[in-house]
């Protein structure tokens, strides 16, 4: 993940994401937090919030 897409953004920069949307594809293997970056925040909330009770539960830890 390269860019972030913003809802104020500049007429320049909704021409530039529609010709990159055009000639884009974004390959993720699995739950690879890494390429979601900072574009997709919520993944890597979910990501910490699941792994972290997985954790828990294997460790016989008290859960989140």
């Amino acid at each position: 993940m390269t860019t972030v897409l913003i809802d104020n953004a500049t007429p320049e920069t909704d021409a530039f994401v529609e010709k990159l949307e055009k000639n884009s594809c974004n390959m993720v293997y699995s739950n690879d937090v890494v390429p979601r970056g900072y574009g997709f925040l919520s993944f890597e909330k979910d990501f910490i919030d699941n792994s972290a009770n997985g954790l828990a539960k294997r460790f016989h830890w008290v859960q989140l």
